[in-house]
């Protein structure tokens, strides 16, 4: 039996991560301005062996989930919240419904992308099902194809997901991603100087599937003044600061990209209001941190945000290392460190 091997990389968002939220909702209400962001692709990622089975089976570490290809067992295990799993199954059930395949075996060989922590380890887990499935059972899939079968996969496991995460892993570069009712457009972005970023794992909490329930609980239309919030987050300032950061990275103004990244995380703190989960005191104690603010031109969340990482856009390659030594001997955090350069691209 034949078995082949997969990669999928996590992705880093630069600003403007959560503003895919806002595309299933512009032919509803046509006051919604579409979203956009900024993000790349990172060499962190997810590595697996795959091959034809006649059931669903994952192993990972000391984890290993069967199933059987039944929709309706597929679909009750993707809602369960309590499943590790559930991503899978949710990615699986769409694949069989689409194509009426059978299963899969897959062994993740090698994770090196943290989960839960606004690198999109669930994205690239739904996309490397979605990519198992087309390599095993030989299907005509195009990348679009493959962009929706894991956005869909992950909506069926409860997680009201943008298409950000899927559409990047794509895109070995850094890109402005912009996101219309039909379509993602994604423009490569070309960095005049550098970009020294470092991202910390907080060892904290974060739940993304409440952050995205409370954020698309708001919409279409916001019904008070707090969720009026929500849509100012995501929409038309959103636009504008992210319109503003490419244009920050095109002629290496660095310091005010590192002022858009302060703007936009005092947007998603008014949101906190909605969004426990934005209250983030680990991510909030370490903005106010002097060192940090000492080394760096600005910071904020990761991803879909909370307390999974801490986002340090570092004023250059010297201060990135000094920030690497205090966050991981003085406060014991796991850090990332990355450069966005031209080669890059």
């Amino acid at each position: 039996m034949t078995e082949y091997d997969i990669f999928v990389p996590g992705r880093l968002g630069i600003i403007g991560e959560v503003s895919d939220l806002v595309t299933p909702y512009l032919e509803e209400n046509n006051k919604l301005i579409p979203g956009c962001a900024i993000a790349m692709t990172v060499e962190q990622g997810i590595y697996a062996t795959v091959k034809e089975s006649s059931k669903l089976v994952i192993t990972m570490n000391d984890k290993k989930f069967t199933c059987e290809m039944n929709e309706d067992i597929l679909l009750k295990h993707a809602e369960d919240k309590n499943n590790f799993f559930a991503y899978v199954c949710g990615c699986s059930l769409y694949m069989k419904r689409k194509y009426n395949i059978g299963g899969i075996n897959v062994k993740i060989t090698k994770m090196d992308l943290p989960i839960k922590k606004g690198l999109s380890s669930s994205a690239a887990i739904c996309v490397l099902i979605t990519k198992a499935y087309k390599k095993v059972y030989n299907l005509e899939m195009s990348e679009e194809e493959e962009i929706e079968a894991a956005y869909q996969g992950e909506h069926l496991a409860l997680s009201k997901c943008g298409k950000l995460d899927q559409s990047v892993i794509y895109k070995n570069q850094l890109v402005k991603v912009d996101f219309y009712s039909n379509e993602v457009n994604a423009s490569e972005i070309l960095p005049k100087e550098k970009i020294h970023i470092l991202v910390a794992d907080l060892k904290g909490d974060k739940d993304t599937a409440k952050i995205m329930s409370d954020l698309n609980n708001c919409f279409p239309f916001y019904k008070n003044d707090n969720e009026k919030k929500v849509h100012q987050m995501v929409s038309l300032k959103n636009r504008r600061i992210v319109q503003d950061s490419v244009n920050c990275i095109e002629i290496g103004d660095l310091k005010k990209l590192g002022k858009n990244f302060r703007k936009m995380q005092k947007l998603k703190d008014k949101c906190s209001v909605v969004c426990s989960e934005f209250e983030s005191p680990k991510l909030h104690s370490l903005l106010r941190d002097k060192t940090i603010k000492k080394l760096s031109y600005g910071a904020k969340d990761v991803g879909s945000g909370g307390d999974g990482c801490i986002e340090i856009l570092a004023k250059n390659e010297q201060s990135k290392e000094k920030l690497k030594k205090y966050l991981e001997n003085d406060l014991g955090l796991t850090t990332y460190s990355f450069t966005i350069d031209n080669k890059n691209n």
